[in-house]
């Protein structure tokens, strides 16, 4: 029985890989084999023959060519100092609308739009991602493991009642956010402060505002600034942009540190847009 040999194409350089398709196209379209047999006689999938063939018959031989790697031609790698520091600013001071921007809530995408519109910069989404990171605007949903570590009722929530909560938001085809407020201090360059030591309030060139945010199980993350401090009409504004931008879907709110006596009147709110919102209390993690 033969042993069929593949190779990792991403191995080869782009010449390499160049030369690969432009020699399978030749052997399917000039020599009469079939893709199956081209694949095989090449060493690869009879995927990349059909995509290559495809892309031939749809683009000719510039379709074959090898595209240039690196950064598009006007991405940076990075920002300046002064353009972080108005960055965050903006963000504190405006939601995306006010700003002629397609969205309800600041977002990764929003934020690019934003760099784009105001310096003229493309920086890629995973270098958005970094500078949210480095700013201290990011949230990841806490892990399972912190539940598990406390025991008793936080270990009840991750094992049982939050499985049912994600079954039910499948079934409704709704959205499932983990909602989370905190202050943010920057510095010059809107590196956050560590620790418990953040730039000092009043410090030359620092920005303070409250954060309040939300991100799903994919890892979007949804969020709005308020300067100096979040109001409890701050806090619906971000609520009710949160269940507009689902887009029909009903939004199953996770929110661990919500203050005890803020729970009334978000529960009052709640009542008035039963289907489109809900809200559940996990069991205290500790986890800022």
């Amino acid at each position: 029985m033969m042993v069929q040999y593949r190779f990792d194409g991403r191995k080869l350089s782009p010449e390499q890989q160049e030369t690969l398709r432009f020699t399978a196209v030749r052997m399917h379209f000039g020599e009469g084999f079939t893709q199956k047999d081209t694949a095989r006689a090449l060493g690869v999938s009879r995927t990349e023959v059909v995509k290559w063939c495809r892309r031939y018959r749809e683009s000719g031989e510039e379709g074959l060519r090898a595209k240039k790697r690196g950064r598009r031609e006007g991405q940076k790698r990075s920002l300046e100092p002064e353009q972080c520091r108005e960055t965050l600013k903006t963000i504190a001071e405006h939601t995306p609308d006010q700003l002629e921007m397609p969205y309800q809530l600041w977002t990764r995408e929003a934020v690019r739009d934003l760099l784009s519109q105001r310096f003229g910069v493309d920086l890629a989404l995973n270098t958005i991602s970094n500078y949210l990171q480095r700013w201290g605007l990011a949230r990841r949903k806490p892990p399972r493991e912190v539940y598990l570590q406390r025991g008793g009722a936080a270990r009840r929530w991750v094992e049982e009642d939050y499985p049912a909560i994600a079954a039910k938001a499948r079934k409704d085809r709704g959205r499932i956010c983990w909602c989370d407020r905190k202050t943010i201090a920057t510095g010059t360059e809107g590196d956050q402060g560590k620790g418990d030591a953040p730039p000092s309030k009043g410090a030359a060139n620092s920005i303070q505002f409250d954060l309040i945010s939300a991100v799903t199980a994919r890892g979007e993350l949804f969020f709005l600034a308020f300067s100096p401090k979040i109001k409890q009409s701050d806090y619906l504004q971000f609520l009710e942009r949160l269940v507009r931008d689902s887009r029909g879907k009903k939004v199953y709110l996770i929110s661990d540190n919500l203050h005890p006596h803020h729970r009334d009147w978000v529960a009052e709110w709640e009542r008035e847009r039963r289907g489109e919102i809900r809200f559940y209390y996990p069991a205290p993690t500790g986890l800022r």
